[in-house]
């Protein structure tokens, strides 16, 4: 799924005047295997923008851009990623660089070289549990949060065997930025 456009303004606006869902846009579950989604745009979602529980499969998103959030893919309910890669992807205005999540597991992923102009190069989640274990997050970049930006999550959220490296924030966590009653697990990460 390739050089899709939905831009920013336009009758079909899934949020305000923003249109979602550059490659994809699901209002229902979505089970992605062996799928690249790579060079699309959008205001949210550049890559996928995903309103009911999901699974995602051995996926690729490759250089996708959101104007505002999800530069690679944007859920705004819960979501299985397994084997995944999330590379390159951009979040031009505000969150989730790679994604932006709400409740997430995610299990031996890649996020790398994402970037979001705000909070979450890698991925940003909120209002929720997440969950990740055996992920790598490598050269994420944003205003806070390089790898991982996260705000009100759930007791239970935890962060296991994965990889933290060469990721940046100009403000604050490079590797991971948790704010407001954010409670988080850290376990056995390098």
């Amino acid at each position: 799924v390739q050089n899709g456009s939905f831009p920013a303004s336009g009758v079909f606006a899934c949020q305000l005047t923003v249109g979602c869902g550059g490659g994809i846009f699901a209002e229902r579950a979505l089970t992605l295997k062996r799928v690249t989604l790579q060079h699309n745009f959008a205001g949210s979602g550049g890559g996928a923008y995903v309103s009911e529980p999901s699974t995602i499969d051995d996926s690729l998103f490759l250089s996708n851009t959101a104007v505002n959030d999800g530069g690679g893919l944007r859920s705004i309910d819960s979501v299985v990623i397994s084997g995944s890669s999330f590379i390159s992807n951009r979040a031009d205005t505000y969150t989730g660089g790679g994604a932006h999540l709400t409740a997430a597991t995610i299990m031996n992923s890649r996020f790398l070289t994402n970037s979001a102009t705000d909070v979450g190069g890698g991925l940003w989640s909120a209002f929720a549990t997440l969950l990740v274990t055996g992920t790598e997050f490598s050269g994420n970049s944003a205003l806070s949060g390089g790898a991982i930006g996260s705000f009100f999550l759930n007791a239970g959220s935890r962060i296991e065997q994965s990889l933290f490296m060469g990721n940046v924030a100009s403000v604050h966590g490079g590797a991971l930025h948790s704010k407001y009653d954010t409670e988080i697990g850290l376990a056995r990460n390098q």
